[in-house]
């Protein structure tokens, strides 16, 4: 039986723990990552995003509407991240969009999900209390899976 610290382990902010292991989770995706986020204005994170698609990786993301709207960082990142091949929808099928995962390489050898409180925020890095679980169970990704799927296809 798999260790279970190596199947779900947590990691919490204010600290760079959260940050620091976003990105190492999207610069080790090898095939494919998909993103649902409420807020993004964290630069590193956004570099991390860049860097992911310039590998030829497959990034979609969807976002929420009301932050990509008023926040200029976000809507600057999401317009960058485009012209470098990123699918992106922005979510008008429900209130907030205020899911926060990170899916990565469903098919592949070690699918991953990335979920919790944190958002991809300086704030969310510095000053809040977040928390970020990582979980490599093929069926919890693959639920997480579903539901972007969902939510991708509800904003074609």
């Amino acid at each position: 039986m798999a260790d279970l610290f190596q199947i779900v382990k947590a990691y919490f902010s204010p600290s760079r723990d959260c940050v620091d292991n976003v990105i190492g989770f999207m610069d080790r995706t090898k095939k494919t990552l998909d993103v649902a986020i409420y807020s993004l204005t964290q630069k590193e994170i956004i570099g991390a995003l860049e860097r992911t698609s310039q590998r030829g990786i497959k990034v979609r993301m969807v976002v929420d509407a009301d932050q990509y709207k008023s926040v200029t960082v976000m809507k600057e990142a999401i317009a960058g991240l485009q012209k470098l091949g990123c699918d992106i929808r922005v979510d008008k099928q429900s209130g907030y969009m205020h899911n926060k995962y990170s899916i990565s390489d469903l098919r592949g050898r070690q699918p991953a999900v990335l979920t919790g409180s944190y958002n991809f925020t300086a704030h969310a890095t510095k000053v809040n209390r977040e928390n970020l679980v990582r979980i490599r169970n093929k069926m919890c990704v693959k639920q997480f899976q579903d539901n972007f799927e969902e939510i991708w296809k509800r904003n074609e």
